[in-house]
């Protein structure tokens, strides 16, 4: 996933790109669609769940859940190592090919695939792909939060809605559409405008009118697999600086263009992630 989480730092750094990526999927965030991809960031385990759905589909999730849930504590754990080394050995990653088509030949094959599907086929396929891109878009916020403010997005959510202002403003930096689609980040606005709460409103206001990325990132891949391991609390002590300069091979990340020839290098890379969590964005608000 990090190849396509760095295009979408690039596409972020430049508000036309940006514009442009979503017009590209503005199917996916209406009505329903979008209103559940913000309640995502109430809970983060919602955000794996849509994952399983775009997999398994609501079904194949159901059965799941009933399978997992007669299993013992040991059992499930049993059951979730042999997934992880299954999703390992698994060099194919076909389902991720049919999300990004690379080439125009490829996008229109995946086109005239969909449209020789049954209609109840078709009605399917359309649910699991919105199941995947409103994950595609919660995770990538959420490791865009980590980078940025050191705190994932569901744990500012959860830190606005206990009152916390500093952790509101960050949070819809991070994500404006929950001001306009979140229960809690709409009503909170309401309410802030109706008592003239003129302080709060002007550091909302700061944030929607500045970029999540106040500065350009030099190695936006590397930094999206340090945010990711970060997310699972595996950055720090979880794996050898060689380790983590193997996955970002796996990850397809250039050695010499993201300065990591070595573990050495990657040491300095990480030193530099983490001011950049401290200094990378606007702090001062």
């Amino acid at each position: 996933m990090a190849p396509q989480y760095a295009e979408m730092l690039r596409d972020l750094q430049s508000q036309a790109r940006w514009a442009k990526l979503l017009r590209k999927y503005e199917g996916i965030f209406r009505g329903a669609a979008l209103d559940s991809y913000v309640g995502l960031f109430d809970d983060e385990r919602r955000i794996g769940t849509a994952l399983w759905l775009f997999l398994l589909g609501e079904e194949g999730h159901k059965e799941l859940n009933a399978e997992v849930a007669a299993m013992s504590t040991d059992e499930q754990q049993t059951w979730m190592d042999e997934q992880i080394r299954e999703a390992g050995e698994d060099d194919s990653w076909s389902w991720m090919e049919g999300m990004f088509p690379d080439t125009p030949g490829a996008e229109e094959a995946s086109r005239l695939a969909y449209e020789e599907l049954s209609d109840e086929d078709r009605t399917e396929a359309t649910k699991r792909a919105v199941f995947f891109w409103i994950f595609f878009f919660a995770s990538f916020h959420n490791y865009l939060s980590l980078m940025l403010h050191g705190r994932k997005l569901t744990i500012l959510v959860a830190q606005a809605k206990a009152g916390d202002e500093g952790a509101f403003c960050k949070a819809i930096h991070i994500e404006p559409r929950l001001l306009r689609h979140h229960p809690f980040f709409l009503e909170r606005h309401l309410q802030a405008q109706e008592n003239s709460e003129t302080d709060f409103l002007k550091r909302i206001g700061y944030r929607l009118a500045n970029s999540a990325l106040n500065g350009k990132i030099r190695y936006p891949g590397l930094y999206m697999v340090f945010a990711m391991l970060d997310a699972s609390g595996w950055l720090d002590g979880g794996f050898t600086h060689d380790q983590i300069l193997d996955m970002c091979d796996e990850a397809g990340l250039d050695r010499y263009q993201n300065r990591i020839e070595d573990a050495n290098y990657l040491t300095q890379r990480l030193r530099e992630y983490r001011q950049w969590q401290k200094t990378g964005s606007l702090s001062m608000l």
